[in-house]
């Protein structure tokens, strides 16, 4: 049974095609759907998604469409914190890199000591999956250091 509890924060996307975007979340980025809310004509016109405790996303269909080639969400960035091993963050790269229109940066070590890939997806929202820590045992110190070009 799938525990329920109350989501302190969520993203919702509006999305062009929602079946489209749902089997895209779900496929490729291990999403599940956990609630799929029926609009007046009885397709869905709300998905409500999650991939792990915390990690709950809400797709809308667009109430307007945007222009060609305008990603939705500018200057916003999506963190999700990434739980699987070190090899399944590789391999959700590759998967999304075969998805036309998505565009993926990684894995990349940054210099806070995680491993992250950062992604546009289908509707141009940038989603940042995050792994961490990549040396366990370094200090934020240290982290500070070495992001001010001082050795640790």
């Amino acid at each position: 049974m799938e525990d329920i509890y109350p989501m302190p924060a969520f993203a919702q996307l509006q999305v062009a095609d929602l079946d489209r975007a749902t089997r895209w979340y779900t496929n490729i980025l291990g999403f599940r759907v956990i609630f799929a809310m029926p609009g007046p004509d009885g397709s869905p016109q709300l998905i409500h998604l999650r991939r792990s405790r915390y990690q709950d996303l809400l797709l809308v269909r667009s109430r307007q469409p945007r222009e060609p080639g305008i990603p939705a969400g500018v200057g916003v960035a999506l963190y999700v914190q990434f739980e699987d091993d070190w090899d399944a963050l590789a391999t959700l790269a590759e998967r999304a890199r075969q998805t036309e229109g998505c565009v993926v940066e990684g894995p990349i070590d940054t210099p806070w000591n995680t491993r992250e890939v950062k992604l546009l997806d289908l509707d141009g929202y940038r989603l940042v999956f995050t792994k961490g820590p990549l040396n366990p045992g370094t200090s934020m110190d240290d982290i500070v250091a070495r992001s001010q070009g001082s050795p640790s």
